[in-house]
């Protein structure tokens, strides 16, 4: 088909100029389809309502326009970028509370370490199944946990004095059995 008939015809059809069906058909290589979905794209022709025919009983189907689509894309897209944002912005948060605040580790009042709290996060982290059950036999021995920093830490020093005092009445409990 000759350039300037489907330049017509497509004009004719989309209700667009042209000039504007000229560009658009030159944007997408001369295929006449791609030039009017991208017209509606471009929003200067509005979407083909869905239109079928049949003799017998038909359901209705509703097509959505490639706006919709495009619309629905870059609505998920948008979402995407807001939960990953969403997450960085988090992490911050939890790394800057990690950083501010410090772990000690004391005996009798007198402090045996103190280290930044993501230091022991991480050491939990790798060493789980070692750290714990040293951390408790310390409970046992007199060593005391507790933290200090930036933040308000009064419920996590609570809990800390809490399983401490736990741990000195199971060892009152097994020195009066003994």
């Amino acid at each position: 088909m000759d350039k300037n008939v489907m330049v017509a015809k497509l004009s004719a059809r989309a209700n667009v100029t042209e000039d504007e069906a000229r560009r658009a058909l030159e944007a997408c290589e001369w295929d006449v389809l791609d030039a009017m979905v991208y017209l509606e794209m471009l929003g200067k022709t509005p979407a083909p309502e869905n239109e079928t025919y049949t003799t017998g009983p038909v359901e209705e189907e509703q097509t959505p326009s490639v706006r919709t689509i495009v619309d629905d894309q870059n609505n998920r897209r948008n979402n995407r970028r807001r939960m990953m944002d969403d997450i960085r912005e988090g992490g911050r948060r939890i790394w800057q509370k990690l950083r501010d605040n410090s772990f000690h580790v004391s005996r009798r009042g007198d402090e045996i370490i103190k280290m930044p709290a993501f230091v022991l996060v991480i050491a939990l982290l790798c060493f789980w199944k070692i750290l714990l059950p040293l951390m408790l036999i310390g409970m046992v021995f007199g060593i005391r946990y507790s933290f200090s920093g930036k933040d308000n830490l009064d419920k996590a020093n609570e809990m800390m004095d809490k399983a401490g005092n736990l741990a000195d009445e199971v060892v009152e409990k097994i020195k009066k059995e003994l």
